[in-house]
């Protein structure tokens, strides 16, 4: 257990008056809260990876409109 789960923990004892396993099961449900909504967030960031394919697809989708107003404008 880290340090700011045993602060909680006390905090839910004694503010909350539960009993040691409903403040530790808290304690735990807390932690899973905030896992699943940093996991979420980090899912939300582009990778360079990401930004690179982007990019490339980017250029390519640019290329092909030239191609078409080449044609459009040379008719």
């Amino acid at each position: 257990m880290s340090i700011n789960q045993i602060r909680l923990y006390d905090l839910f004892r004694r503010e909350l008056h539960l009993p040691d396993d409903k403040a530790a099961d808290f304690v735990l449900a807390v932690g899973d809260v905030v896992d699943s909504e940093a996991d979420n967030q980090r899912q939300l960031l582009a990778s360079k990876d990401d930004i690179h394919h982007l990019g490339q697809k980017t250029k390519d989708d640019i290329h092909r409109l030239e191609k078409r107003l080449k044609l459009i404008f040379t008719i």
